[in-house]
């Protein structure tokens, strides 16, 4: 995956969306021209992760970034069965 040309690529203003599969855990980054904030959701943890990292300082690096980092404020959700945390991402964006 060329992560700058997907991050750079001109889309008429439409959010750049980046899944994430961290060892059959999965989580989003977002980023949002409207407001140029990063979004990001991960239903195990509040903490960001390796991978939400490198994505993330990638858009700081690549795009005009207005704000912090918003990451879920919910309870951890956890999904012990290995897929349900795909339908919380999808739902997410």
């Amino acid at each position: 995956l060329d992560l700058d040309h997907a991050l750079t690529e001109n889309e008429d203003g439409l959010p750049k969306i980046v899944l994430i599969n961290n060892k059959m855990h999965y989580s989003v980054v977002v980023y949002d021209p409207a407001d140029q904030h990063i979004y990001r959701f991960n239903s195990l943890s509040t903490e960001v992760n390796p991978l939400e990292e490198q994505v993330i300082n990638k858009m700081k690096a690549l795009l005009p970034v207005q704000g912090e980092v918003v990451s879920n404020q919910r309870p951890h959700q956890r999904d012990a069965d290995g897929w349900s945390c795909a339908f919380r991402v999808k739902y997410f964006v």
